[in-house]
């Protein structure tokens, strides 16, 4: 067999650990992938056809799909694809069948709680601004009595959110992330994963059971949110804002009875192709005059908010900040 070069080798580890990762648990396109991906076409071990479907395979990331249940057609497709580009490298296919084997084996010793720091995770840091400053700016009731939460949220911290009942904006404390439950190696369910991202064009299949509802939408307020820049293991921090607006809002959805109590979710759009070097993804800006139809639209009127950010509006900071240690608050040009 002959070696394959160095890139092509690194192409090929990426995809065997994106596949391992994928039959155990709902994850990220990556840009990463993407990168791989194209290089594998472009070497010949990939169709572009096989590429494309590949990583539309990896979209299909539903929170239904945990526990790994993942659904036997897409398995078979994923498999199916990555076995023939390790055999159109020059593995045989038993050496193909075994590596496989052992990154499905490894995507159950991955540690989904630090999935945080992986380039492929949508944002999944933000800062939300003081609670008193979001009750004025969006002239909202707060129903009850609690302490600020953390200067910078992550996944499984409390946030707030802005929702609408009885006619009139009410300020609300949650857990952002919806829990899901995994299962590891041992078949033993693990500590519930927040699933902090909801894709927009996801909102009619499995998010429908709560964007369809009014009463399940919400705002999420923000000054900032952050994105991962650089090499794995030495990524920083990358801010961005809106160069208007100090506070603004993101379409949210809302549930109310879960494992963590309130929780909420972001919902995410293509990003806008100046901000694509960053990630692909971003999430969905409600301008003021659009906040009530957010809120109390049918689910048929959303789609008009199914667009990026306008390059033009956005601020973006880039600080030395590792993205390892979550951010800092006080960095920020």
């Amino acid at each position: 067999m002959s070696s394959p070069t160095t890139l092509t080798s690194l192409s090929l580890s990426l995809i065997e650990e994106t596949y391992g990762q994928a039959m155990q648990t709902p994850i990220e396109r990556a840009i990463g992938v993407r990168l791989a991906l194209a290089w594998l076409v472009h070497v010949g071990i990939a169709k572009d056809w096989q590429a494309k479907e590949f990583w539309q395979e990896l979209g299909r990331h539903d929170p239904e799909a945990a526990n790994g249940c993942i659904g036997y057609t897409r398995q078979l497709r994923l498999t199916t694809m990555v076995h023939a580009w390790l055999v159109a490298a020059g593995f045989s296919h038993q050496d193909a069948s075994m590596r496989l084997d052992r990154a499905k084996e490894a995507g159950h010793l991955v540690d989904l709680h630090a999935l945080e720091d992986q380039i492929w995770r949508m944002c999944n840091r933000y800062q939300p601004g003081e609670t008193e400053s979001i009750r004025r700016f969006f002239n909202a009731k707060k129903l009850a009595t609690f302490n600020d939460g953390p200067s910078i949220v992550h996944p499984g911290q409390l946030g707030v959110v802005i929702r609408s009942a009885h006619g009139e904006y009410v300020l609300e404390q949650a857990t952002w992330g919806f829990p899901v439950v995994l299962r590891g190696k041992n078949g033993k369910p693990l500590k519930p994963k927040p699933v902090n991202n909801a894709r927009f064009d996801k909102l009619g299949s499995y998010w429908r059971r709560w964007a369809e509802y009014p009463h399940n939408r919400c705002l999420i307020p923000l000054t900032r949110f952050a994105e991962a820049e650089g090499e794995y293991g030495s990524m920083t921090t990358t801010w961005i804002s809106q160069k208007v607006n100090p506070i603004f809002a993101w379409a949210g959805l809302w549930a109310e009875k879960t494992e963590w109590g309130p929780s909420y979710t972001g919902v995410m759009t293509d990003a806008a192709p100046d901000m694509m070097a960053i990630h692909d993804r971003c999430p969905v800006i409600i301008h003021e005059a659009d906040w009530d139809t957010w809120l109390t639209a049918p689910l048929k009127h959303l789609g008009r908010f199914d667009h990026p950010l306008n390059d033009d509006a956005v601020k973006i900071v880039r600080t030395s900040v590792p993205w390892s240690k979550g951010g800092d608050p006080t960095q920020f040009g």
